[in-house]
């Protein structure tokens, strides 16, 4: 599947050459053409590396040394109208994927607690908690990212 790619695909550039802020290079919701600001190489940021993260073990452990990480998950139609609680998809077709920052974990309420891109009005003011397993959140596109 093309989406799993995602985050194994874009990760490398972040090493080398780096990635530019938003004020250089605008985020839109569609393809664009590259056209950075003109003192974009004083603006790069690099990381220093990334890992896979396989399991789920290996994600807390990650969580608790180093800090978030980065994964990918399938989006349902359900997980739009999301607004508190411990996310289980239920209904609805899956739309595509999406990636976001995982940044801890509940073992009592078996979930991860993620930050998501979508504004502080929707979720749980722009984050979301969801059961582990699902939407292979914790299963395909984990990496854990070191900072320079």
């Amino acid at each position: 599947m093309w989406h799993r790619v995602w985050p194994a695909k874009a990760l490398p550039h972040c090493v080398n050459p780096g990635t530019v802020d938003e004020a250089c290079f605008p985020y839109t919701d569609h393809d664009q053409p590259c056209k950075l600001c003109k003192d974009s190489k004083r603006r790069l940021t690099k990381i220093k590396s990334f890992s896979n993260l396989p399991s789920q073990s290996s994600i807390k452990h990650w969580l608790v040394r180093k800090g978030a990480v980065t994964v990918a998950l399938d989006v349902y139609k359900d997980f739009l109208a999301y607004r508190s609680g411990i996310y289980r998809h239920v209904t609805g077709s899956r739309l595509g994927g999406h990636c976001v920052a995982l940044i801890g974990y509940n073992d009592v309420d078996q979930c991860w607690l993620c930050k998501n891109s979508w504004d502080t009005s929707w979720g749980e003011k722009g984050f979301f908690r969801i059961e582990y397993g699902q939407c292979r959140i914790d299963t395909w596109g984990v990496f854990g990212i070191e900072y320079r």
